[in-house]
């Protein structure tokens, strides 16, 4: 039988999105990933990650039965401008934040997740993905992360997190970054390559 590039191949079972509606939820990543292009120009991203408490993994036959759904953002410009959509997930977390790490990991909130879907090749996804983040309502409690938080800073990049946090779509996107040449990144990529050898 020959290979024909047309059949697409299956990449194992996928984890179902979580059920839509307002959830709570922690910060449990964020991840700088550089300057890149975008509809405003060249600029610096960022993207978080929410773990839910309340929406479980129901699939026997995986690692992940039994953890937390996550859900993320799309990438969100760093800004100051209290309209940006990263400063109103830095308000409702902790408006007196003066980085993205320890002012804001493991953070409760609430966040309202709704299904997207997208045609691509002729065929149909359905997304996932934040359309709002509210603060908790008096009186409730959020439960605790079953998973290891961490950030990832562009600026002062952590190898152990390079290496056993992130996965390779997003290696490759901070790698692509405008500004990744001459990085703390691209220094710390080229030490462990060179420890490799």
């Amino acid at each position: 039988m020959s290979f024909n590039p047309q059949e697409k191949q299956s990449t194992g079972p996928r984890i179902p999105n979580p059920d839509a509606g307002v959830v709570p939820a922690r910060l449990a990543r964020v991840i700088e990933t550089g300057i890149h292009d975008t509809f405003y120009g060249e600029k610096d991203q960022v993207i978080l990650f929410y773990s839910l408490p309340t929406r479980i993994i129901d699939m026997p036959d995986s690692d992940y039965h039994g953890k937390q759904h996550m859900i993320r953002t799309a990438p969100l410009r760093k800004s100051s401008s209290e309209k940006a959509t990263l400063m109103e997930h830095v308000n409702v977390l902790n408006p007196s934040a003066t980085n993205l790490g320890d002012d804001l990991l493991d953070r409760p909130c609430f966040v309202t997740i709704v299904h997207n879907e997208v045609e691509s090749g002729g065929e149909s996804r359905t997304f996932a993905n934040i359309s709002q983040v509210s603060g908790v309502p008096e009186g409730i409690e959020v439960g605790a992360l079953d998973t290891e938080k961490f950030y990832f800073s562009f600026d002062e990049p952590d190898a152990d997190i390079w290496q056993n946090q992130l996965w390779d779509n997003i290696r490759e996107q901070i790698m692509s970054a405008k500004n990744y040449p001459g990085s703390a990144v691209e220094e710390m990529v080229l030490r462990l390559k060179a420890m490799e050898s």
